[in-house]
């Protein structure tokens, strides 16, 4: 299957009750906007509002490795933190080794994963040809984390998470649908732009991006306007808490 789909303008309204894609596979227009398959989160995800990641858990993060394993591995099992992960929930994931043997390297999850309670050993397998390079052992400390396209949420009025684009069509909660990164794009704006002008997420509007200022609070950033996390840039101004014409510049 190839890693780019190109479609007819109209493709990127569409919504899935049923995952149709893998997480992030790039869909590009003719005009050359582009836009990622994503799945919404426990909330619906609204046209012309920013998403941004699901927020990590640290639950999920400093996991204990319960049994070693060796070069070539191609599953891992470790203890479980304090919040149960529901079936599929890290499908097509990381898992990043944090710490001790086999540390300072990312290997992809397989596109489904088991449910694991609270506080419970469970086993986790890498995607289709992933192996360990790296011998783990007991010692090894991992984090485990969603794909990054998967319960997506609409961004928060505090910065929380990073954003991941701007929904073109209202996705249902749990269903699939696509959203934009790049290419001229309607989007919820907060406060005054001006044409031309580099814009970032909004630090106090829910789904909303604004102007960037420049200004980053030292002693608590994520006040800070988006701590200058580039959207885009605005093309055509519209008042506050009205649609402004953007373009994305998300990747």
């Amino acid at each position: 299957m190839a890693s780019i789909l190109y479609g007819p303008d109209g493709t990127q309204y569409k919504t899935y009750s049923e995952k149709r894609y893998p997480y992030g596979r790039k869909l590009e227009l003719a005009d050359g906007r582009v836009f990622r398959f994503v799945r919404a989160g426990t909330t619906a995800l609204i046209a012309g509002n920013l998403q941004q990641r699901a927020v990590p858990d640290a639950a999920f993060d400093e996991l204990v490795v319960d049994v070693a394993r060796a070069i070539g591995a191609a599953l891992f099992s470790f203890t479980n933190g304090a919040t149960a992960i529901a079936l599929d929930d890290f499908a097509e994931g990381y898992v990043n080794v944090e710490d001790d043997a086999g540390e300072g390297r990312v290997y992809k999850l397989a596109d489904t994963e088991p449910a694991i309670a609270a506080s419970v050993a469970g086993t986790f397998d890498l995607a289709p040809g992933v192996t360990i390079r790296e011998a783990w052992t007991t010692a090894t400390t991992i984090g485990i984390t969603r794909n990054r396209f998967s319960q997506a949420l609409i961004k928060a009025a505090t910065i929380v998470s990073s954003p991941l684009g701007v929904a073109v069509s209202d996705i249902p909660a749990s269903e699939y649908g696509w959203i934009q990164t790049r290419g001229l794009c309607s989007v919820l704006t907060d406060g005054t732009l001006l044409v031309g002008q580099l814009v970032v997420p909004s630090n106090g509007t829910a789904g909303a991006i604004e102007a960037a200022d420049g200004v980053i609070t030292e002693a608590a950033p994520p006040t800070g306007h988006g701590l200058l996390i580039p959207v885009g840039t605005c093309e055509e101004l519209a008042a506050t808490t009205e649609f402004s014409l953007i373009h994305l510049i998300m990747e």
